[in-house]
């Protein structure tokens, strides 16, 4: 039963991943017309800042759930995960530290 249960969870946790990725995209398009309107036309989108701000709260809980399962953690790691374990990557993990440490120094 437990079995059975775990898989349609795993399921729908798929699916509301898919919607969270749906989300982050109408972010993008969202933001970028917005810039063109704002730039180009003179004239933003009204209550765009708002939208952002709601997917965005959207796009974290749609993926804890997917993240939890799998035993990881919501993270953005599009430029980070392409560096190479041993070059510039190594100073930004010490250079985050740092920023870290000095922020909880604070």
């Amino acid at each position: 039963m437990l079995g059975r249960f775990s898989k349609y969870l795993a399921k729908a946790e798929d699916w509301l991943a898919t919607a969270g990725a749906v989300a982050i995209g109408a972010m993008m398009v969202i933001t970028v017309v917005d810039v063109i309107a704002r730039d180009v036309f003179h004239d933003p989108i009204a209550g765009s800042y708002e939208y952002i701000s709601l997917l965005f709260v959207a796009v974290v809980i749609l993926a804890v759930s997917f993240a939890q399962r799998r035993w990881e953690h919501l993270a953005m790691g599009v430029v980070f995960d392409q560096l190479r374990p041993g070059g510039y990557r190594r100073y930004i993990l010490i250079f985050l530290l740092v920023i870290g440490v000095g922020f909880k120094a604070y």
